[in-house]
């Protein structure tokens, strides 16, 4: 049995020292994808940081790309070097003012570069794709050994614009009559669409023609329409009742010469109210009778 000792012990230290090495390769494979996703994440922060620099030239000019050359750390919104070192020459790229971040411990650099956008039939940015980059730099030299890059793309949605939309009020009539109606209220969202042209109306506030009172404008913001407010009815018009609009005419005080049952004109739904009636007789109008307010919006 003694004769098998030897054998065993080298059969044993070979498993063993097979095991360790599985067990090195294990450990430098763990270490070597954290640190992948480690210089990764930086080069996705610098690719967001090349999206969001490239995003507010375009504000600046109204979504039309400035650049021609690529956006990088040190140029400015039109592709142009800003004034300090020359990045691009070897000896001075591995600097804090060629960078987005520039580790002297690790001897990492990132940067990145946008090329100009594709736009609309308008010339407006679509979308910008922003590249980082992390370079891994010799610690003589500082030349590049390893890269790793990560792209950030943003598209370039149109800007939605909040806004509120008010009609023309309309006339109230004298003598006892009733008020004008105010004009509608809308209050809403609006898309505003690189390269259109958004219709807009502002309505004007009823005017009067003779005795009779008039209807106030409609206002109009694109889609969004708001109606003019309703005339106020005159006491002295036979058959002159309160006219509906956004927010409907009062009525007159109540007069045979007009001849109508003194009720407010109605309010258009989801813009504005109705408008009150009036009260009062021929006989002593001067004492009691009374138009009716013009109907609110709100």
């Amino acid at each position: 049995m003694a004769g098998f000792a030897l054998p065993t012990v080298l059969i044993s230290s070979t498993i063993m020292l097979v095991v360790l090495m599985v067990s090195v390769s294990s450990t430098a494979a763990v270490r070597v994808s954290l640190a992948a996703q480690y210089y990764n994440s930086i080069a996705k922060n610098a690719a967001d940081a090349g999206a969001v620099y490239a995003k507010s030239c375009l504000k600046a000019n109204a979504n039309t790309p400035t650049w021609t050359n690529p956006l990088t750390p040190y140029t400015d919104c039109s592709g142009n070097p800003i004034a300090g070192p020359n990045c691009t020459d070897d000896a001075n790229i591995p600097t804090a003012a060629c960078s987005v971040t520039f580790n002297t411990v690790d001897n990492i650099r990132s940067t990145f570069s946008v090329v100009r956008p594709s736009v609309d039939a308008f010339g407006k940015a679509t979308e910008v794709v922003s590249v980082g980059t992390v370079d891994l730099l010799r610690k003589s030299g500082g030349n590049s050994w390893r890269k790793y890059n990560q792209n950030t793309k943003m598209i370039i949605a149109d800007p939605i614009a909040q806004i509120l939309v008010v009609g023309g009020g309309g006339a109230g009539a004298p003598n006892l009559s009733g008020g004008g109606g105010a004009g509608g209220f809308l209050e809403g969202t609006f898309t505003m669409t690189s390269g259109t042209i958004t219709p807009v109306t502002v309505g004007a506030g009823g005017l009067h023609s003779g005795n009779v009172a008039l209807k106030g404008g409609d206002s109009v913001f694109g889609v969004f329409t708001t109606v003019g407010g309703g005339k106020g009815s005159q006491r002295d018009t036979l058959n002159d009742a309160a006219g509906s609009g956004g927010s409907g005419g009062g009525a007159c005080g109540y007069s045979t010469m007009n001849g109508l049952v003194p009720n407010g004109g109605a309010g258009t739904s989801g813009q504005g109210y109705s408008g009150g009636g009036g009260y009062g007789n021929i006989v002593d109008f001067g004492a009691t009778s009374a138009g009716g307010g013009g109907g609110g919006a709100g």
